[in-house]
């Protein structure tokens, strides 16, 4: 048995489209061989410490999974391919308006970006927040991360538990709170008993200075519309977890209580498909747990 990833960007990103001219890509597939008339599909992503298991939906979105209505983004840098499809390769979008702020014990910094509409791209894919090196020097820096130097960590080091504060980025209009459980990552336990988290934030590259992976996919439900070409997201309802904030065009966001500190992850999740029942006469939902393991025998 073997592991792999399953795709779910657009075809101009296989490695076939490069050698046969045109491929579908397997999310085509998928819409094609289950007769889903809406190409759509949404992600949930579990919190560590929820005991909840992940789901993608296609064909539709699951709407116990989300609080309010979603905020959408055109996708950017669309081509058209020799068969006349539309294929941006990522989920890419244009922020406007970016700036970031935290607020702590060790003060409250913020900021904006060097581009007036940076491009953001939407990955499951990528396990961090990607942000522009100058700005995730900041949150560490106010955050008061650490480097460990014991031999068995040698890394970034944050507290395990729910005391920091959130980080709130905001563009377009809209304020997107991720609070410490979403960006503090449990990475294991010292021989000597000392429990190590890092933060789920990492440097990004000079072509795309945002990349939206699972530390801020955990606090917002991703919504993932191919026939109108953008992306969307909206609070995602976890069921022990801090309720996240998004201010402006989103609403309907209830509050929540605080969560028991962190709760180191156990077990794991196996790549099992499941149907789940018809939400509408045109949309068949299919639900695949995380994390993605596609056995191949």
């Amino acid at each position: 048995q073997q592991q792999g990833l399953l795709g779910l960007a657009f075809s101009a990103l296989s490695s076939l489209s490069n050698t046969v001219g045109y491929y579908a890509g397997y999310e085509c597939n998928w819409f094609d061989a289950l007769k889903l008339t809406n190409p759509v599909f949404g992600f949930y992503l579990s919190n560590y410490n929820d005991g909840d298991d992940g789901e993608v939906t296609f064909g539709g979105y699951d709407a116990t999974k989300y609080s309010g209505e979603p905020v959408w983004f055109p996708l950017v840098n669309t081509t058209t391919d020799i068969h006349g499809i539309p294929s941006p390769g990522w989920w890419t979008f244009s922020t406007k308006g970016w700036s970031w702020s935290v607020s702590s014990v060790n003060g409250s910094i913020g900021g904006s970006l060097f581009e007036e509409n940076p491009r953001a791209i939407a990955d499951t894919g990528t396990s961090y927040l990607i942000l522009p090196q100058d700005v995730l020097n900041s949150i560490l820096t106010i955050l008061g991360a650490t480097f460990d130097n014991d031999p068995e960590v040698q890394a970034i080091v944050l507290p395990c538990n729910n005391t920091l504060p959130p980080i709130v980025l905001s563009f377009n209009g809209t304020d997107f709170s991720i609070p410490t459980e979403f960006y503090t990552i449990f990475a294991g336990t010292t021989t000597a008993g000392q429990n190590i988290c890092v933060p789920g934030l990492g440097a990004a590259s000079e072509s795309i200075p945002l990349i939206f992976g699972d530390t801020f996919l955990r606090a917002y439900y991703s919504f993932y519309d191919k026939k109108n070409l953008r992306v969307g997201f909206a609070q995602a309802v976890h069921p022990t977890s801090v309720a996240t904030t998004a201010t402006g065009t989103v609403t309907g966001v209830s509050s929540a209580t605080k969560s028991s500190p962190y709760i180191a992850p156990t077990g794991s999740v196996t790549g099992i498909l499941v149907s789940s029942a018809t939400k509408s006469s045109t949309a068949a939902v299919f639900i695949l747990y995380l994390v993605f393991s596609v056995l191949l025998n």
